[in-house]
């Protein structure tokens, strides 16, 4: 019975320090495909970027993950990341840069792991695309929260974006 009561115990305690870590950061995620460009692109990339945002949201960790699956093309050339502020199908300004431009691009994998904060922010209002100022990160995860950013990788052959993925909030750790 005693074995019984701690496991119990032990459980509660892990499923209440969850809870804590989860309504005190949030997380999201997006699957960057070709098909989501605006136009789409056809291409074999497959690529995802993570984003961790503090409690008081004034740092988000990101790291952003692509891969050239043997496309021809893939991210050769200027390759480089951003977020915009944009719903799904649509087309918008940049809000902060992910990566600059990678002179001599990628074949085969792109990774970057780097922490984002106020002073990244390309201030923007945002408000022909999503009727909303975007200026500092918290305005960005109000946005991020709204489903109304993506991120997507570009390259020489694809300016405008290579790849592309609506970010959402990954509540699986909720």
């Amino acid at each position: 019975m005693k074995i019984i009561m701690t496991i119990s115990y032990l459980l509660a305690l892990i499923l209440v320090a969850g809870s804590a870590y989860s309504a005190d950061f949030l997380e999201f995620r997006a699957k960057l495909t070709g098909d989501q460009e605006v136009p789409p692109v056809v291409n074999q990339i497959r690529a995802r970027a993570l984003f961790e945002v503090n409690p008081d949201r004034t740092m988000m960790d990101f790291e952003l993950k692509a891969i050239n699956n043997g496309a021809p093309v893939g991210l050769l050339g200027q390759a480089g990341a951003h977020i915009h502020c944009g719903a799904v199908g649509q087309n918008g300004p940049i809000v902060a840069f992910l990566s600059g431009v990678i002179t001599g691009g990628v074949d085969g994998m792109f990774k970057i792991k780097a922490t984002l904060t106020d002073a990244n922010i390309v201030k923007n209002t945002c408000m022909d695309t999503i009727q909303q100022s975007i200026t500092t990160l918290k305005e960005l995860v109000d946005a991020m929260l709204a489903g109304k950013t993506y991120t997507n990788i570009h390259s020489n052959a694809h300016p405008a974006g290579e790849t592309r993925g609506q970010i959402v909030e990954d509540i699986i750790l909720r």
